[in-house]
C-alpha cells in the first residue's frame, strides 16, 4: 500500500510534467507502466510476464529523454522486478540462501571484465555504456529473479495470452514497413535498408531483434505448458496460430539463419517429448518441406534475391573474409581488446588509414570485410580480449548444459524445462553464429528471462532449492 500511495502521488506529478513539456508518447509508456505495477498485483512472476508482453512497444514510448535515455521502461521494470523479488525473499521465514550456479557466477566476472573496459579505456560511448548495461549485467539480474523467485506453473495462461497478442501486434508493424518501406518506430541509429534490401525491424532498434524475438515468441506459444497445473504440454490452437504468426514475422527482414533456426526450434521440444507417432509426424513435416523447397526451387532461383542471396558465391566469400579479419584484430589486440563496442572503429581506422590493408585483413576471393564480425564469439574475443571471450563462452556452455542435466531428470516439469531451454539456447546461438545478435540488450534480455523461467520450472509448491538439488542428483 504504501509503494502505491508513493507510486501514485510521485507518478502524478511526474506525468503532470511530462504533459506541459508535450511528451504525450512518454506520458501514455508512464502511465502503462504504472498499470501494469498495480495489474500485476505485486506478483513477481506476473509482473515479469506483463514486462516482456509489452517491451517492445513500450520501451520505445517510455524513455526519457528520448535521445540518450536515462529513464527506460526495462530499467523501471527490472528495478520493480529487484524489489518485489527481495520483498518475497525477506517475507519468507523458511527460504532457503540463494543459491548460485556456475553460469551466473561465470557471467557476473564476465561482466566486471566488461564494465571494468567501459570505466578504465578512455572515451566510451552511450552505446557501449547501455551494452554493457542493459545487455550485459540486467539480464543476469532477469535471470536470477525468473529462475529464483518465480513458480511458473501459477503463471496461468498469462504468457500465453500476452504472447499471442504481441505476436499479433509485431506482424503488422513489420508488414508497414516492408511494403511502404517506412520506419514506423524509428529509433536513433536504426537503419531500414541493409544489403540494399529492406529489412523491418518493427518496434526494435535492429532488424535482428525483430526477427529473433518472434522466434522466441513463437517458441513460447508453441510449447509453453497451458493451464495452472502447468501439466497440459503443450497450448492450444489459438496459440499455434499465433505462434505462426510470429514465425512469420521473424521471416520479413530475410535473413536464412533465422528460417532454418525457426524450424529447428519448433520441432527440437516436439521431437525430445513427443511420442514415436508425433515424431514420424515430425520427421514426414520436414521431408515434406524439403520436398517443397527442392520443387519451388525453379521459381526461386529467377527472383533477385535468390540469386543476389542464395546462389551469389560472393555472400560466403564476404563472410569468410569477415571472419578472417575478426580473427585477426583478435590477434594483434588478443589481451584487452579494442574495447566494447569499438570494433567498427577499429575496423575503419585500419581500413582508411593504412596502405597495407591487404595485409592486415586479406580479402577473400578479392571480397572486402564487413565492419561488424558477424558473430558473437569473435565480437567479445576482439573487442574485450581473451580471458573475457573465454567466459563468455564458458558461461554459455554451462547454460546449455544446465538445460542437459534437467533433460536427464525424472520429473517431467524439469524435463519439460530443459528441452524449452535447450530450444531457446539454438534459437539464440545459430543466428548468433553469423549475427553479432548478442550485443543487442533487448535480444539480452528476452532470452535471460526466459532461460530463467524454463530453468526454474519445477513441481508446484516445490522451492527452487530443492529443484535444483534434483537437477544435482541426476548429474
Amino acid at each position: 500500500m504504501v509503494f502505491a500511495a508513493v507510486l501514485a502521488i510521485g507518478g502524478s506529478g511526474w506525468l503532470g510534467w511530462l504533459a506541459m513539456q508535450g511528451a504525450w508518447p512518454a506520458v501514455f509508456g508512464f502511465a502503462a507502466w504504472a498499470a501494469i505495477l498495480l495489474i500485476s498485483g505485486g506478483e513477481t512472476g506476473k509482473l515479469l510476464v506483463w514486462w516482456l508482453g509489452t517491451t517492445p512497444f513500450l520501451s520505445y514510448l517510455t524513455r526519457f529523454p528520448m535521445e540518450k535515455s536515462i529513464i527506460t521502461f526495462d530499467r523501471l521494470m527490472i528495478g520493480c522486478l529487484l524489489l518485489f523479488f527481495l520483498r518475497d525473499r525477506v517475507n519468507q521465514r523458511d527460504a532457503t540462501p540463494l543459491r548460485l550456479g556456475l553460469f551466473e557466477i561465470t557471467w557476473a566476472v564476465f561482466c566486471l571484465f566488461a564494465l571494468g573496459d567501459l570505466l578504465f579505456r578512455p572515451g566510451a560511448s552511450v552505446f557501449a555504456w547501455k551494452t554493457g548495461i542493459d545487455g550485459f549485467v540486467l539480464p543476469l539480474v532477469v535471470f536470477v529473479i525468473a529462475k529464483e523467485g518465480i513458480q511458473v506453473s501459477r503463471l496461468g495462461r498469462l504468457p500465453l495470452v500476452l504472447f499471442s497478442i504481441l505476436a499479433v501486434c509485431l506482424l503488422p508493424v513489420g508488414l508497414y514497413e516492408s511494403v511502404f518501406h517506412s520506419d514506423v518506430m524509428s529509433w536513433p541509429g536504426s537503419n531500414l535498408v541493409s544489403d540494399g534490401m529492406v529489412r523491418p525491424n518493427g518496434p526494435f532498434a535492429a532488424n535482428h531483434s525483430y526477427a529473433m524475438i518472434s522466434v522466441f515468441v513463437a517458441l513460447v506459444l508453441w510449447h509453453w505448458p497451458a493451464g495452472t497445473s502447468a501439466r497440459r504440454w503443450p497450448g492450444g490452437p489459438g496459440n499455434r496460430v499465433a505462434a505462426l504468426v510470429a514465425l512469420f514475422s521473424s521471416a520479413l527482414p530475410l535473413f536464412r539463419a533465422l528460417w532454418l533456426t525457426a524450424v529447428i526450434v519448433l520441432g527440437f521440444p516436439s521431437f525430445l517429448n513427443g511420442t514415436k507417432r508425433q515424431r514420424r509426424a515430425l520427421i514426414g513435416g520436414v521431408v515434406l518441406l524439403l520436398a517443397v523447397a527442392l520443387v519451388g526451387r525453379g521459381v526461386l532461383s529467377q527472383t533477385s534475391f535468390y540469386q543476389s542471396r542464395v546462389a551469389n558465391p560472393e555472400n560466403i566469400y564476404t563472410r569468410i573474409a569477415t571472419y578472417q579479419a575478426a580473427v585477426r584484430m583478435f590477434d594483434d589486440n588478443w589481451l584487452t581488446g579494442v574495447g566494447l563496442t569499438r570494433y567498427t572503429e577499429a575496423y575503419n581506422r585500419v581500413y582508411y588509414n593504412e596502405d597495407d590493408y591487404n595485409r592486415k585483413y586479406p580479402t577473400f576471393h578479392g571480397e572486402i570485410p564487413r565492419n561488424s564480425p558477424h558473430n558473437n564469439i569473435l565480437s567479445v574475443l576482439a573487442e574485450l580480449g581473451l580471458v573475457p571471450g573465454c567466459l563468455y563462452v564458458l558461461a554459455h556452455v554451462l547454460l546449455v548444459l544446465e538445460s542437459l542435466v534437467r533433460l536427464r531428470s525424472p520429473r517431467p516439469e524439469l524435463r519439460r524445462g530443459g528441452t524449452l531451454a535447450g530450444a531457446l539456447w539454438l534459437a539464440y546461438w545459430i543466428p548468433g553464429m553469423v549475427l553479432a545478435a548478442g550485443y543487442y540488450p533487448d535480444v539480452n534480455l528476452f532470452f535471460f528471462a526466459l532461460s530463467g523461467l524454463f530453468l526454474g520450472m519445477k513441481p508446484p509448491q516445490e522451492t527452487s532449492f530443492s529443484a535444483n538439488s534434483d537437477c544435482q542428483a541426476a548429474t
